[in-house]
């Protein structure tokens, strides 16, 4: 089985607010699919902007965006499944890049909605574990107003591998959270 590093081309179309057949055709007319940034300029480049004027001043209408919203969220809790699959197989490692990429496509209005088995979103996160725990001592206890929403939002960039550990040389065991 092949591993995939980049987003799906069906993960292109939800982002660009295009159908997944018209990824095929620009595909076929030279647009990259390897990254969702490298398709985004192709297409500013090479296609013509929507003929439709108040669309182009107003950007995109609410009801499509909140599709392309929830076709993101529903293609993430896909793979989420089929990560768990992976997962117990013990072949996580080739579903993480592409989940990693589908999460990251999914809109912060609608990150709070998404469904994901508690053993892919450890898997996920597994890394910035180690580097947590003497820092979150007072949380379990009782000891701090927790910001939850911000907590969420750490955990979820986590998921989707924005943040790195990196180990410092002279430290030891010790570890840091850069960002990506």
């Amino acid at each position: 089985m092949k591993s995939r590093s980049g987003p799906t081309r069906k993960s292109i179309a939800a982002a660009l607010g295009l159908a997944p057949s018209s990824i095929t055709k620009y595909a076929g007319l030279g647009m990259p699919v390897h990254s969702l940034e490298a398709a985004r300029e192709w297409r500013a480049k090479h296609t013509k902007p929507t003929s439709h004027a108040m669309q182009n001043k107003r950007g995109p209408s609410a009801p499509a965006h909140q599709a392309d919203a929830l076709t993101a969220l529903r293609h993430a809790e896909e793979l989420s499944i089929t990560a768990l699959h992976a997962l117990q197989r013990g072949q996580s490692e080739l579903i993480a890049p592409g989940l990693r990429a589908a999460l990251d496509l999914v809109p912060a209005s609608h990150r709070a909605m998404l469904r994901m088995p508690l053993e892919v979103w450890e898997m996920l996160t597994a890394a910035v574990h180690p580097v947590i725990d003497a820092d979150c001592t007072s949380l379990r206890d009782g000891g701090a107003q927790v910001d939850f929403a911000a907590l969420g939002a750490f955990w979820y960039r986590c998921a989707t591998g924005e943040f790195l550990v990196t180990t410092s040389v002279q430290g030891g065991s010790g570890g840091q959270l850069d960002a990506d």
